[in-house]
């Protein structure tokens, strides 16, 4: 039997010696996403020799970029989740197969029309990097050219499938040099002010002068890298990301989003808070040494925490939106979200009247 055959006998759920298909029982075999995207795509040796193809002409196309990225990742503590952001696109893409394994990728006359549009934009923002010297413009063209790949490949069902993987892309480019400086004195502010607030709170005598908190053991520098801009950037792309994974209605990943700012204010005022009090405590000594080392990685489990502390009072206060709580997991079904949450609101509604 030919590779052929048994990719046709796995798509179709067909036993081998028969073209029937198999009853509903134990001895079914089942298909995971990723065994039917495989599939699809080495039915057809010259499809999989096509997309190859595309692959390395891209990567050699924005290997220069690429490279560059890399080397701000590694080098900047503020981009060091630049190296996961694709591998969470990918996760990202395979978990929203299973909503779209069952349409029809066909290109029609308009998607092919925006998928040129598409590619005429990712040629002049190339062209503009190329000309003007702009290095954050070449990697940013990777994602219209990643649109127009997906569009032009699968027509509308294609990019309905691919758009939020690629626009979560734009979270591994660094922000240009005048974006962070307008961003990074505010927050650094912001953090001063209410970490010497939270000081006070806790019956530790501070204030603060300038960027610096001071205290009756000494001076406690909120420096510009302790600003919170690496929280702020890392933790909109986990709201983000959790926004595109949870089960829910509009408005809790709506929420989730939105709060991604204040998460991140919020944890760097407690990171700095929590220095504070153990350099009132256990001397400046112990305090550099959380603050540099331990307190960073205490970051992201906090926001963690307060992310789905977040979405439990959201599904306590919007209970008709949330049926099924905070979980993470594939993109639910809008049909069958949409009658879970009429019956919900039905069975509210004669209670109360009850």
């Amino acid at each position: 039997m030919d590779l052929h055959a048994v990719i046709q006998q796995v798509t179709q759920d067909r036993g081998p010696e028969t073209s029937a298909p198999r009853h509903e029982g134990a001895d079914r075999r089942s298909v995971t996403p990723a065994a039917e995207i495989f599939a699809k795509l080495v039915s057809d040796w010259k499809n999989l020799l096509g997309w190859l193809s595309v692959a390395g002409v891209l990567f050699w196309s924005y290997q220069s970029a690429l490279i560059g990225l890399a080397a701000r990742w590694a080098k900047e503590a503020d981009y060091g989740h630049g190296f996961l952001v694709p591998v969470f696109a990918a996760v990202l893409l395979w978990l929203r197969w299973a909503d779209f394994r069952k349409r029809e990728f066909k290109l029609d006359t308009s998607a092919a029309a925006v998928g040129i549009v598409f590619l005429v934009i990712w040629a002049g923002i190339r062209y503009v990097a190329s000309a003007y010297y702009i290095r954050l413009l070449d990697p940013f063209s990777i994602l219209p050219c990643l649109a127009a790949v997906a569009i032009l490949a699968g027509g509308w069902s294609g990019f309905a499938w691919a758009w939020p993987s690629i626009l979560y892309l734009i979270f591994m480019i660094p922000l240009p040099g005048i974006m962070a400086d307008w961003l990074r004195h505010p927050l650094q502010r912001i953090a001063t002010i209410a970490s010497t607030y939270t000081l006070q709170l806790l019956g530790i005598p501070a204030i603060s002068q300038g960027n610096v908190i001071v205290l009756t053991g000494g001076e406690l520098g909120v420096e510009e890298a302790c600003s919170g801009l690496r929280m702020m950037i890392l933790f909109f792309a986990i709201c983000v990301g959790a926004a595109c994974v949870i089960r829910g209605g509009w408005i809790d990943r709506l929420l989730v989003v939105l709060s991604a700012p204040f998460i991140a204010v919020l944890a760097n005022i407690f990171r700095i808070s929590l220095t504070g009090v153990i350099h009132q405590w256990a001397g400046p000594e112990v305090a550099q040494i959380v603050f540099h080392d331990f307190a960073g990685w205490l970051m992201a489990p906090f926001a963690v925490l307060v992310l789905w502390l977040e979405l439990w009072i959201v599904a306590q206060i919007f209970p008709v939106y949330v049926s099924e709580g905070p979980s993470l997991g594939p993109v639910a079904q809008p049909n069958k979200n949409k009658s879970t949450g009429t019956k919900t609101a039905e069975r509210k509604i004669r209670k109360s009247r009850g």
